[in-house]
């Protein structure tokens, strides 16, 4: 990884980041050339490991994915935090620091949403890939005029400026760019139920689609493809349990404990709050 510390403000965050890479004897099955296995676990984008409304206000009715964009950019002053671990041997430990078992990958993220008044929406990011501070920087636009509408598109890069590695650490083609563009569109088929599809460069040349259904008050269920293989998990809104059905548009705040698999292959926990 190439990426140097650049926010110290965000020191905090590298605590609880994981080992970008196990050093174990047993390559990692994520690992090869565009195999981008640094963002096949956690998107650091808009609704990766939390959820959000059409309106970009954090909300546990909204859209919600997990290594994939969805439509919608956070509105003005909204934010969320972000931090999960898979094991890529598929075991059920997970590791958070660089003294990591064999095969687990940790990554976290901070966003912060900006109103462009007339000129939309802009949610800017920062990755941790790993406790040593290796970092990114994602970028998401969503054009203006769409909150009234059932379908939500925008655009982003993720990794903006390309540092944070193709292939994993060691091998020959790791050091190519790795900026990917990509556009999303999410759908609101219903209020808590909603199809996200997909494509674009780099980690997202082979498209991607997810869908995100409110199965029961504090409790989502996900699904997504990443381009690479299916992604399947359940979350579980710890701030909203026992709590009485409110407005499917309010803003809520979200602290979800997402559990799943990943390319149905690696087990991955994760902690989302969000605001």
């Amino acid at each position: 990884m190439r990426g140097r510390w650049k926010v110290a403000a965000l020191a905090p965050l590298a605590a609880v980041a994981g080992a970008s890479w196990a050093q174990g004897p047993a390559p990692s099955p994520f690992a090869g050339r565009a195999q981008y296995p640094q963002f096949r676990f956690l998107s650091g984008l808009s609704g990766g490991g939390f959820a959000v409304g059409r309106d970009g206000r954090p909300n546990p009715e909204g859209a919600m994915a997990l290594s994939t964009p969805i439509g919608y950019s956070l509105a003005h002053g909204r934010w969320a935090l972000v931090a999960g671990s898979a094991n890529e041997h598929g075991d059920l430990d997970v590791a958070f620091d660089d003294a990591n078992r064999e095969g687990t990958n940790g990554t976290a993220a901070a966003l912060y949403g900006l109103g462009l008044g007339s000129g939309g929406r802009l949610t800017a990011s920062v990755m941790l890939l790993s406790s040593l501070g290796d970092n990114v920087y994602n970028l998401q636009w969503q054009p203006p005029g769409q909150d009234s509408s059932p379908v939500v598109a925008s655009v982003g890069v993720q990794d903006a400026e390309g540092t944070g590695g193709t292939a994993g650490d060691g091998l020959p083609t790791d050091g190519r760019n790795s900026a990917s563009g990509f556009v999303a569109a999410t759908w609101e088929v219903r209020p808590g139920l909603h199809a996200t599809l997909g494509a674009g460069t780099a980690r997202f040349r082979q498209g991607f689609g997810s869908v995100s259904w409110s199965a029961a008050r504090g409790l989502k269920l996900m699904a997504e493809h990443d381009g690479y293989g299916w992604n399947l998990s359940g979350a579980v809104n710890l701030l909203g349990l026992g709590r009485r059905p409110s407005d499917p548009y309010a803003t809520e705040p979200q602290a979800q404990l997402q559990v799943g698999w990943v390319n149905e292959r690696a087990f991955y926990v994760g902690l989302g709050l969000a605001l």
